[in-house]
């Protein structure tokens, strides 16, 4: 190969990690992501034609370098809460990102047919739907997520979801990919790649601006407590922490008020078996409740339950004979009532919060144990559930990453939640784009949901969302707020909703021919 080569495939995998890095959430550059696997379509083609045969190894690392410039300009914040790990993390997953890529070319390197494309782009997308379920679960880049930005163009989102959007994306980078490749067909190409961006796009508009909000309104307030989660969060006293959470509480709620919702792990530690009478702090948030006697309070804790005997799970901990769990939780607590609703986070982050693949890699317990991480993890629970507020009435209790599972917070709709609420703690990411990132994907659960959104922050960003995805009341990032307004209540259901993920069945399905046409397909 010579230098020359080298250079022009370095610049092309150069540039599509560029484009995708500035066209991803916050960045309102959304067009990029359209055009952004076009160099790589380059790159990859280049090779195919250079070599007799497939040369995986050769187009490894252009790939790897173009990914990993994607994950460290859009996620270098993940190190922030440490700084190895993160690293780790961003190349692990640029490597993973590899993968589909250099499937399709072993398979296809040596097939002219531009069909074979659609494996490449089923490849990734049944990647991106595989990365959202195993114990190192990173949907965050998933290519629908991108759209955050642009949501008055993807109101779609409510019959096909965020992996809809990863389909969208990909025919439109096809087509202007195979243009670049076959300049005979350019024009054609062109035409194809503009109207399936065109027309689902105008319809979009069409059902952004004709859309009518649905449901009964309810009043709704989001606290923002703004304690720094490195250093002020969990060593600040709790009756401290507790305090000021009820005063600013009571500040902005009324006879009126239906729901109050805090952010994740409000108060931590809190014993689940003794909720009031062991947790002063909690008892004296619950106190807000007298000027509000109508609401409920939607709360994160870090909670633990003791256990009389070993209940013979995986994340049972044993503390010289004394047997516990500890979970990411969500209360929701009521005047009056000594007892409270229960939810468990069960969408973890790997590494922080869950030990990945435990099962086959016991023999790290004890190294997990001296680096200070946690074998056993959080509790989960096997499905989403919700709370019950105002008689029949149900609220989704989303802690944190759960919320950018598109198919997990269907699941709380399809149960019957009527609204939405997540509640997270975005400061260990300190003010980088990851919060606003977050905070952009929020909007995409609104669309496909048709759910109004209350979203409370420990550090911001707290806002409403309403039912097509305009955001209203944001918070600045690092202050003491409290947001009220008037949101819908609506238990109406999506085709999404209704049916999750359904889309991955049809990529599926589309991988599976176009493996079977290139099977027949005549080498070059």
């Amino acid at each position: 190969m010579s230098d020359e080569a080298g250079r022009k495939r370095l610049k092309l995998a150069l540039i599509s990690g560029v484009i995708f890095s500035v066209s991803f959430p916050p960045s309102p550059l959304f067009v990029g992501l359209l055009v952004g696997f076009v160099p790589m379509m380059m790159l990859e083609r280049d090779i195919a034609l250079t070599y007799k045969k497939a040369a995986p190894g050769r187009l490894f690392g252009y790939l790897f370098f173009g990914f990993w410039l994607w994950n460290i300009l859009s996620t270098f914040w993940v190190a922030n809460t440490a700084f190895f790990a993160g690293m780790i993390a961003n190349i692990v997953n640029s490597i993973l990102m590899t993968l589909p890529w250099l499937f399709f070319h072993i398979l296809t390197a040596k097939h002219k047919w531009n069909g074979k494309y659609i494996i490449l782009a089923a490849g990734w997308i049944l990647f991106e739907y595989l990365h959202s379920n195993w114990d190192i679960s990173w949907p965050w880049l998933t290519l629908g997520n991108g759209m955050a930005t642009c949501y008055p163009l993807i109101q779609w989102y409510e019959f096909t979801g965020y992996f809809g959007g990863s389909v969208w994306i990909w025919a439109i980078n096809i087509c202007l990919g195979l243009a670049m490749i076959n300049m005979a067909q350019n024009k054609k190409l062109l035409y194809t790649g503009l109207l399936i961006f065109a027309i689902p796009s105008l319809l979009s508009l069409v059902l952004y601006w004709t859309y009518k909000e649905k449901g009964e309104l309810i009043k709704v307030a989001a606290v923002q407590p703004n304690f720094e989660p490195h250093y002020q969060k969990f060593s600040v006293p709790e009756p401290q922490q507790a305090l000021k959470i009820y005063e600013m509480t009571l500040s902005h709620v009324d006879s009126a008020t239906k729901l109050i919702v805090m952010p994740e792990t409000v108060l931590d530690p809190i014993n689940m078996d003794d909720i009031y009478g062991d947790n002063p702090g909690l008892a004296l948030i619950r106190k807000s409740l007298e000027k509000a006697p109508n609401a409920v309070i939607l709360a994160g804790v870090g909670g633990y339950h003791v256990f009389n005997s070993d209940p013979g799970r995986e994340t049972v901990r044993n503390n010289g004979g004394t047997y516990y769990e500890l979970y990411n939780a969500a209360i929701l607590m009521k005047a009056g009532v000594d007892t409270v609703q229960e939810y468990h986070k069960s969408k973890f982050v790997p590494g922080a919060e869950l030990f990945p693949f435990k099962k086959v890699l016991p023999f790290l317990r004890p190294l997990v144990k001296k680096l200070g991480g946690t074998y056993e993890g959080f509790a989960p629970q096997t499905k989403p559930s919700n709370f019950t507020f105002d008689g029949r009435k149900q609220v989704a209790p989303i802690i944190c990453y759960e919320s950018i599972y598109g198919g997990w917070v269907a699941g709380y709709v399809d149960q019957g939640a009527g609204l939405l609420a997540i509640i997270t703690n975005d400061g260990w990411w300190d003010n980088t784009p990851g919060h606003l990132q977050h905070l952009a994907f929020a909007r995409l659960r609104a669309i496909e949901n048709r759910k109004d959104v209350v979203r409370s922050a420990n550090t911001g960003t707290s806002c409403f969302i309403n039912q097509r995805g305009d955001i209203r009341m944001e918070t600045g990032y690092e202050e003491d707020a409290v947001i009220s307004d008037n949101l819908h209540y609506y238990e109406g259901t999506t085709f999404y909703s209704r049916n999750g993920d359904y889309i991955i069945l049809l990529v599926g399905i589309a991988m599976m021919l176009s493996l079977g046409i290139n099977f027949l397909q005549k080498k070059d």
